[in-house]
């Protein structure tokens, strides 16, 4: 190879990969399930425990499996192939009789349990080997949704590192658009606190909300067992505030084989979070009682901290020096004492 050839392989190498809009054709957004999961995305789905996560991916994954109805009565109108990535729940005894419970056709949905070594033994699959996806999605052109539960399985280091959340999830994004399949992400929420939204309830660093280009939840109301499906969040539609009430339920199948099934109610319009406090599932806290919550959930994650340093922090949280200091004084569980020439706050141990 002359020194032109190396030069121009060093150049072919280093070039970004850009195009001109005048090639770029405009075009709607298409959906897998129309208003709640857009083809081509990464959508998050968070909920709390007990609410079903799983099961509600399960039926989504049935209905496109066959190219039946959604739970709005929504006709999946680009039915095919799904690959679930699974690595709580067992194949045997959870996956498959819940797609039976579906009446999903199991000849199109695969479950992925990871990838071969190179001694041909069955390793957890990561992000580092997204070119195994490519080749799965060039071999199956009807892919049309992956489902990941948990997210977190795919993650090696901090949920709640930013860059890194950003870093390893954006091959998926890039993957989602190229195949056009729906990329769709399960989480958790957090425990319920009073006057903190679904939305600020996803585990993790904020990266996740943001590169989603839809967040779904599942909610449950503690004192009536009522349980609400929702979009909390829409990049791709207008944000239509419907949820869908549901109930989980146990039936048999095959060989009276005990499962559970989601079992779908009415619809119901509203902002979730408003619809919440209506039913006593959330409440709003004094500006004072926010503060503290802030302020505490900070010094959890970084205790002590200088004075000068959390007084910048808590300023960009909208919270005053005022405030602050009657959150400081009013709580037991907060301290702050000098060391040396600088002050600290901590939590008291």
């Amino acid at each position: 190879m002359n020194r032109q050839q190396v030069n121009s392989q060093k150049s072919t190498l280093v070039s970004l990969a850009a195009i001109s809009l005048s090639s770029v054709e405009a075009k709607a957004t298409e959906w897998l399930w129309k208003n709640w999961l857009p083809l081509g995305k990464l959508v998050l789905f968070a909920g709390e425990g007990g609410t079903g996560k799983t099961n509600i991916a399960m039926s989504i994954a049935s209905t496109i499996s066959t190219g039946g109805s959604f739970p709005d009565g929504a006709k999946c109108e680009v039915p095919g192939k799904v690959l679930i990535y699974s690595s709580e729940d067992s194949v045997h005894d959870s996956i498959k009789p819940r797609i039976m419970s579906y009446n999903g056709d199991d000849s199109n949905i695969m479950v992925m349990q990871g990838c071969y070594d190179q001694h041909g033994r069955i390793k957890p699959f990561n992000l580092d080997e997204i070119d195994k996806l490519y080749r799965y999605a060039e071999a199956n052109p009807d892919l049309r949704l992956i489902i990941f539960d948990p997210i977190v399985s795919l993650l090696k280091k901090d949920m709640n590192q930013a860059n890194y959340v950003r870093q390893t999830l954006e091959p998926l994004l890039m993957f989602a658009e190229k195949f056009n399949c729906t990329i769709l992400c399960i989480t958790h929420l957090s425990k319920a606190k009073r006057d903190i939204s679904l939305l600020d309830r996803i585990i993790g660093s904020q990266a996740f909300t943001a590169l989603a280009r839809v967040v779904l939840a599942t909610t449950k109301i503690q004192s009536s067992g009522e349980c609400y499906f929702s979009k909390l969040k829409s990049n791709v539609d207008e944000l239509q505030n419907i949820n869908l009430a549901y109930q989980i339920d146990t039936v048999l199948v095959g060989d009276d084989i005990e499962t559970s099934t989601t079992k779908w109610g009415e619809p119901i319009e509203g902002h979730i979070d408003d619809f919440l406090i209506e039913k006593g599932g959330l409440t709003r806290l004094t500006q004072r009682e926010k503060a503290e919550q802030i302020i505490l959930e900070k010094l959890t994650l970084q205790s002590p901290i200088s004075s000068k340093e959390m007084e910048a922090w808590y300023l960009a949280q909208g919270i005053s020096k005022s405030t602050a200091e009657r959150v400081a004084a009013g709580t037991d569980m907060i301290k702050r004492e000098k060391c040396g020439d600088i002050w600290y706050w901590s939590l008291k141990e």
